[in-house]
């Protein structure tokens, strides 16, 4: 009797593998592994009769009804497997745009005790180590693991004996499809099965575990996973605490959590805890900006207040950068003049302080840069671009042209609601500034994706009212003809 696998095989380095096993009278078991592949002939089964030159197909009637039988081991190009692993339960589980794979793997031990072949490798006290493919690490006969990516994913398994020597390593491929349809109960089973597999009591394999999926969740951008697991870590285990806290606070701000309250508790923890003025004055910068991003403006004045009068305690960086978010602040409340005077003291701490001329060259060039950005469809950076631009130049904030730019790149994003209100600040800012017919078009566009079909119409007609011979108005102009004969049907 012969088994041939044909091509590759996740065991046998060789391009083809037989196995030739002699027949006695009575039942046979065989079982036997290959690598998958759609479409191909993976294996065929012959024998060779008694006298026969060659191998011939095994007639049906060979074959009998399936039972089950005692496992005694398995054999991979003569080596003994004492154990094998099951999936037990892979669970596809979608949370917004994020999908998890939820898995749960079960080690069965060959019920013969093979472990007592080599002398001390009994069964009692070997251990089950896993490895999974995104290098997470796990201990038991049974296990749960959560991926966080799909496609084709493997897991290991490990079988050590009390000596420390490697019995057996079992290597099985999943491949985790992203058409699967996910649980109907997705957001529960997710809180179960993090709390399943995260929220038990942590030895040192799993804390690192759960830093695991804390660095994981990071990668793949699930932010409140995260933030989730940090926090978990930062409340168990105070030895790592300032470090972590630091983490913790950036993810509480990230904009997939929002979680400002607790990054202000945080840098409020560290401003107390500081070992130095230096140190609280690092804390204190964090605290503002999270203040000004919670849209606690009040609270966010008063310190940078504070950094801009301590010249003493301040470098000039700092104190430039306080000042521009005081402009910030006063802008969001449409106070222009007092936002104009901060801006101004920033630049005035420029070094060394840029002339107009230069300015100018600085605009054209982030302008540029930005244009790049958006043709390559490089969203991120254009968006980055931006922050550069007002940064380097904080009264461009007043000039509409940077916020149209925003603009811009925000609809490239197709995040309609923040674009609108960066092109109607450009409009109101510089109603009259060289991109102003662009910016009231753009608007129109967004609102008309909307749904705001009326404010759409006010910003075409605005703008073929006020730039009538820019090229934009008759775009603006055939807009709103598709429009009323929109609303007429």
């Amino acid at each position: 009797f012969i088994v041939a696998w044909l091509g590759e095989h996740p065991y046998v380095a060789d391009a083809r593998h037989r196995k030739e096993v002699n027949l006695t009278a009575g039942v046979h078991l065989l079982e036997y592994f290959h690598e998958e592949r759609q479409g191909e002939q993976l294996a065929y089964l012959a024998w060779l009769r008694p006298g026969a030159r060659n191998y011939e197909t095994i007639p049906a009637s060979a074959f009998v009804r399936f039972r089950m039988a005692q496992l005694v081991s398995y054999e991979v190009r003569g080596k003994t497997i004492t154990a094998d692993f099951i999936v037990d339960q892979l669970t596809p589980i979608q949370i917004g745009k994020f999908r998890l794979w939820h898995v749960r793997l079960r080690a069965q031990p060959s019920r013969t005790d093979l472990l007592q072949r080599n002398d001390t490798a009994t069964a009692q006290g070997v251990q089950y180590n896993w490895t999974f493919s995104d290098d997470t690490r796990r201990r038991g006969i049974v296990v749960e693991h959560l991926w966080f990516v799909q496609n084709e994913q493997w897991v290991q398994l490990t079988i050590q004996a009390p000596d420390g020597r490697i019995i057996d390593t079992l290597r099985m491929s999943l491949y985790l499809s992203p058409d699967a349809p996910a649980h109907p109960d997705s957001e529960l089973l997710a809180q179960h099965y993090l709390s399943a597999v995260w929220e038990r009591p942590l030895d040192e394999l799993g804390r690192t575990a759960l830093l695991g999926v804390a660095r994981l969740a990071t990668r793949f951008r699930w932010m409140p996973l995260a933030f989730w697991a940090y926090r978990q870590f930062v409340n168990r285990f105070a030895q790592q605490r300032a470090r972590l806290l630091q983490r913790l606070a950036k993810l509480a701000c990230d904009e997939q959590v929002q979680r400002y309250d607790v990054a202000i508790n945080v840098y409020k923890e560290l401003m107390h805890n500081a070992q130095d003025e230096a140190e609280k004055r690092v804390w204190m910068l964090k605290l503002a900006q999270t203040f000004f991003d919670a849209r606690n403006d009040d609270e966010a004045l008063k310190l940078y207040q504070q950094v801009v009068t301590d010249e003493k305690g301040f470098a000039p960086v700092d104190r430039r950068s306080a000042y521009i978010r005081i402009g910030d602040i006063h802008l969001r409340r449409g106070d222009i003049e007092q936002a104009r005077m901060a801006y101004e003291r920033a630049m005035a701490l420029t070094t060394p302080r840029p002339t107009r001329a230069q300015i100018l060259l600085w605009e054209a060039a982030h302008e540029q840069a930005i244009r790049t950005f958006l043709e390559q469809r490089a969203v991120d950076s254009a968006l980055a671009e931006v922050e550069k631009w007002e940064e380097r130049v904080p009264v461009a904030k007043l000039g509409g042209v940077s916020e149209y730019w925003r603009g811009r790149c925000l609809v490239a994003k197709r995040r309609f609601e923040d674009a609108m209100v960066a092109l109607e600040r450009s409009v109101r800012l510089a109603p009259n500034s060289r991109v102003a017919p662009m910016a009231l078009l753009l608007l129109g566009d967004v609102r008309r994706q909307l749904g705001l079909y009326e404010l759409a119409m006010g910003a075409y007609r605005k703008l073929v009212k006020q730039f009538p011979h820019h090229p934009a108005a008759e775009q603006a102009q055939q807009r709103i003809v598709n429009l009323k004969a929109q609303n007429a049907k």
